[in-house]
């Protein structure tokens, strides 16, 4: 008798029911799917149409008649003209009715879209201001925003005490600004509305929490199996963070990238982005130097880099400065790693003869830094830790992707992500061809591999010159071969030891060459020489400046307010008593990462294990910490430079999670706050991409999409 139980329940991989009915597989699969929709529909009806339910129990809907302040002047029927900002308010009368809300329908009389980023506006802030039981004297609440093409916005919830005489409505905008009033209602009630998004959203979300849960049949797969039911899961993973990571480099819609026609300026200081272009085209041409104008009364300077007598200098005459350039000798340079422009944009230029946007150079990079990180992922679990399950790998590859700060530099895709994405990238994929260089029978290594890991990892100083310290972590990677097989500084090691090392050689040659070209140095890379806020020629290395720097790295809490969107800048005050530089911050890397905490357990660790795996985490450790020191020392505190570190901090913490596989299969807890560590870093790293607090902030570069989602959660 064939058997018709065709669900594997240890794996979660379904087969066919040969009978032709519906397999258990498939039976599990509805049952899951059905309770998922139904908690969405609950959800839906109950929390997310609440303020319908609610407004039932409101008193009778009111239309109000409208005074206005002296602030506003009416131009024509319904249209009033803002003359004075701080008076330009609507007054009514509410005749001692309780108001519970406010119903709007305004407009701004010839507004218009300028993209799918604006498209529920026009935008307009206001805030309300009444009397009630409690006080006659006017209680001011707090400000919102109205957006036309967003019906959840038109209503406004007011928690007022009794009755209320006098309510006024303030209109945030500027002199000259016009807003066409239709109408003004009390009491309206809220239309019950279910939104085919949302319920989809919280179905997905409902089906992977239950996929990725500490009891899911994934944790009883193991990784090693190679099944198709591994690499589908796999597969499936990485394409949701390729489309996720791509979605989140267009979202901003900010990159400077080829739009060198509309140039942005702050003072002095000329903002263009489009750097990399200009250092393809000095290649394209045969220079080093850029293609750009030098200010007179900059190149007269005894000391350009001071930023006060720089801005004084140039306001006096009128004349501008590129902000972040190189300058030296009368000549502006980049910084950045050349290699992006020598393999992206020069060849894209060379080829197609237009510049290559930058935010597009970004989402590439981004996929780029995927794909590779997850190799590097697989190469390191299959090394050290073959027996793992497949929950514990994807487990690692969604940390590693949300919280290693690459949503950081997906989100704001301009030329600052560029050398850091290429530079990590050529790291990953050099480790990987290490880790996979060794052959099956012991003590040989594929010598091509060996090469062309070296030439990927040296290839990091082309990008961000402090990535080649990832060459230190050859050592822990062949140890074995070195100590035990002497494949390596050995007589018959000689071919190994040269296809590793030759490689940076080439590599080191001609970076040391370009540098000397353009700084006289061969070993000056030429940051100290950027044209930035402060004098970087004269920042020094100044011990003090560790215990503060380190606790905002890594220790700072995040702010959180009552207010959408809930998570706003923090406060980087110090008692350091000297130059203190910082970019918008919202928080340390530990409280982004929870998972990575893991690390403070690591001296237990390091008891309980020997090997090349001790000696590879606390490598990892070590160069973490030093690239730390390098940043916070030599640049800034800003969130960017998490990923110069992080990727080193998050591999110590996977390769003793999954050396500790079999221990966490045997304690649910543990697994458990595991998850949760996992869970609350993804969803602090993506809601904190709503922050006002940021560069490229959705408030204001797509206000769509930043309201939009307020209504999708209710919290308009």
């Amino acid at each position: 008798m064939v058997p018709t139980d065709s669900f594997d329940r240890e794996t979660g991989i379904d087969m066919l029911n040969v009978n032709g009915g519906i397999s258990d597989g498939a039976q599990y699969a509805i049952r899951k799917l059905s309770w998922a929709l139904i908690i969405a529909v609950v959800l839906e009806i109950a929390w997310f149409n609440f303020p319908f339910w609610e407004s039932l129990t409101f008193g009778p809907e009111q239309q109000v008649e409208l005074n206005t302040g002296s602030g506003l002047t009416e131009t024509s029927a319904g249209t009033y003209r803002i003359d004075n900002v701080d008076q330009a308010y609507f007054e009514f009368d509410a005749g001692g009715v309780h108001v519970d809300n406010i119903k709007f329908d305004l407009s701004v009389p010839g507004w218009g879209p300028n993209s799918w980023r604006d498209a529920l506006g026009p935008f307009i802030t206001m805030r309300v201001s009444a009397t009630d039981s409690s006080s006659t004297a006017f209680i001011d609440l707090p400000s919102f925003t109205y957006c036309q093409g967003l019906s959840d916005s038109h209503w406004r919830r007011l928690h007022l005490s009794g009755g209320s005489d006098t309510v006024r409505i303030y209109l945030s905008g500027y002199e000259g600004m016009e807003v066409r009033v239709d109408s003004v209602s009390i009491n309206a009630v809220r239309p019950f509305n279910v939104i085919p998004l949302r319920l989809v959203t919280l179905v997905v979300v409902a089906l992977a929490f239950h996929a990725l849960r500490p009891a899911s049949p994934l944790h009883k797969r193991r990784l090693a199996a190679r099944s198709a039911g591994v690499k589908v899961a796999i597969a499936l993973l990485v394409v949701f963070e390729l489309v996720a990571v791509v979605g989140i480099s267009r979202l901003s819609g900010v990159s400077g990238s080829a739009e060198t026609d509309n140039l942005q300026a702050s003072g002095t200081a000329v903002l263009d982005f489009n750097q990399y272009n200009y250092v393809a085209d000095a290649l394209l041409q045969g220079r080093v130097s850029l293609d750009l104008p030098v200010s007179s009364s900059l190149s007269k300077m005894e000391n350009p880099y001071d930023a006060a007598a720089r801005n004084s200098v140039l306001a006096e005459t009128g004349e501008t400065y590129y902000m972040d350039y190189a300058y030296y000798d009368g000549e502006y340079y980049s910084y950045f790693g050349v290699l992006p422009a020598l393999t992206m944009f020069a060849p894209y230029k060379a080829l197609t003869g237009y510049d290559l946007r930058t935010d597009r150079a970004v989402s590439a990079l981004c996929i780029g830094y995927v794909l590779t990180a997850n190799a590097l992922l697989l190469a390191l679990s299959r090394r050290y830790a073959p027996s793992i399950s497949l929950g514990l790998f994807l487990w690692a590859s969604l940390s590693f992707v949300t919280c290693s700060g690459l949503l950081y530099l997906a989100f704001l895709p301009q030329l600052y992500s560029i050398p850091i994405l290429m530079g990590l990238s050529c790291v990953f994929i050099g480790l990987t061809c290490w880790l996979i260089s060794e052959k099956a029978e012991g003590g040989s290594y594929r010598k091509a591999l060996l090469a062309l890991g070296g030439l990927f990892v040296a290839l990091s100083l082309a990008c961000r010159p402090q990535y080649v310290l990832a060459a230190l972590l050859a050592f822990p990677i062949f140890w074995e071969g070195i100590t035990r097989h002497r494949q390596f500084f050995s007589i018959r090691g000689a071919g190994n030891t040269a296809a590793v090392i030759v490689p940076f050689l080439l590599v080191a040659l001609p970076v040391m060459w370009y540098n000397a070209l353009r700084f006289g140095s061969p070993f000056d890379f030429g940051a100290g020489y950027n044209l930035t806020s402060s004098d970087m020629t004269s920042r020094g290395i100044v011990a003090a400046r560790s215990l503060p720097a380190v606790f905002q790295y890594l220790f700072q809490p995040f702010s959180v307010n009552a207010r959408y969107p809930y998570v706003y800048g923090v406060n980087m005050a110090v008692d350091y008593q000297g130059y203190w530089f910082y970019e918008p911050f919202l928080g340390g890397f530990f409280w982004f990462a929870p998972i990575a905490a893991t690390i403070f357990f690591s001296p237990r660790w390091f008891k309980r294990h020997r090997g090349s795996i001790r000696i590879l985490v606390a490598s990892l450790l070590v160069i973490a910490f030093v690239i730390l020191f390098a940043d916070y020392q030599i640049a800034s505190i800003t969130t960017r430079y998490f990923n110069d570190f992080s990727w080193l901090v998050l591999i110590s913490t996977w390769l003793m999670l999954w050396s500790e596989d079999h221990a966490l299969s045997t304690k649910t807890l543990l697994l458990q706050v595991l998850y949760v560590a996992i869970i609350a870093g993804i969803i602090l790293n993506v809601w904190c991409l709503l922050s006002p607090d940021r560069y490229g902030s959705l408030a204001s570069t797509c206000p769509t999409l930043y309201y939009g989602i307020a209504s999708l959660f209710n919290l308009v």
